[in-house]
């Protein structure tokens, strides 16, 4: 079985809670023999890393760096999660 965990935040970027969370989820599924992915956002980390835990993380930024609000922020962002995570659903099957 395979997971792909869309999250805001992931350690080393952490905003609240959501990033410990998401971490330990990420690290149980691991354990119990799923292979879990975690894209995420950060702000200059970009790329494939495996966590120790066995976690494939993919990191990404907004590609487009002004934007005129907050919305267009995140319909950007948004669309690189989702070049990645489609990336990773075609490659792994």
């Amino acid at each position: 079985m395979q997971v792909i965990i869309l999250s805001w935040e992931f350690p080393p970027r952490i905003v609240g809670k959501l990033a410990d969370y998401v971490k330990e989820l990420a690290a149980h599924l691991v354990k119990e023999g799923v292979d879990a992915y975690v894209v995420t956002y950060h702000d200059f980390l970009t790329g494939e890393k495996e966590e120790p835990e066995g976690v494939r993380t993919y990191r990404v930024t907004n590609p487009v760096r002004t934007h005129i609000g907050v919305i267009t922020w995140v319909l950007t962002l948004n669309q690189e999660v989702e070049r990645v995570a489609a990336k990773i659903y075609y490659n792994t099957k």
